[in-house]
């Protein structure tokens, strides 16, 4: 009798566990599976605006809401790894906020994205609370997306983008 509830409990347990994925969490904002495209599938190359990404650089694009871009401005300024020192090619950064953000500054802004509408040509999963994307995606030299990644506070996970690039 006591086996056969242990292996009730244990299959239970285990079901539980296996259900359970990245996009599972308890706090939604939270999720950060990040979506890595082979090089051999060779996705479609994108494009934001007339030079971006730029031709020969690697892009991390940024997608934020409100009040994140200031956020960021201030992480990225203590990080070298964005620079072109020990890198096969240089790294452009981009913002892509939910609104305008006010001034320029490390990072390019190229426009809103009020409706996840470029975020979705990046391959950017959809949040659970139905608003925009906040993450990032790495493009590649070819323009080709080889992650793309839900991160709501990817301004202190920095040192996860630089070991995607």
């Amino acid at each position: 009798m006591w086996v056969l509830a242990a292996v009730v409990l244990a299959g239970a347990i285990f079901t539980e566990q296996a259900a359970r994925g990245p996009l599972d969490g308890p706090q939604p904002a939270r999720q950060r599976p990040s979506i890595l495209t082979p090089a051999a599938i060779s996705p479609p190359a994108v494009e934001i605006g007339d030079d971006s990404p730029t031709p020969g650089f690697r892009t991390v694009v940024f997608f934020l809401r409100d009040g994140q871009y200031p956020a960021l401005i201030q992480a990225l300024r203590g990080w070298e790894f964005l620079g072109q020192s020990g890198r096969t090619s240089p790294v452009d950064l981009l913002a892509v906020p939910a609104r305008e953000p006010e001034g320029e500054d490390v990072i390019t802004p190229v426009g809103s994205d009020p409706t996840g509408a470029i975020a979705h040509t990046f391959g950017m999963p959809a949040p659970r609370d139905g608003g925009p994307p906040v993450g990032y995606a790495i493009v590649d030299t070819e323009f080709r997306v080889r992650s793309a990644t839900l991160d709501p506070e990817v301004f202190d996970h920095l040192d996860e983008v630089a070991t995607m690039l």
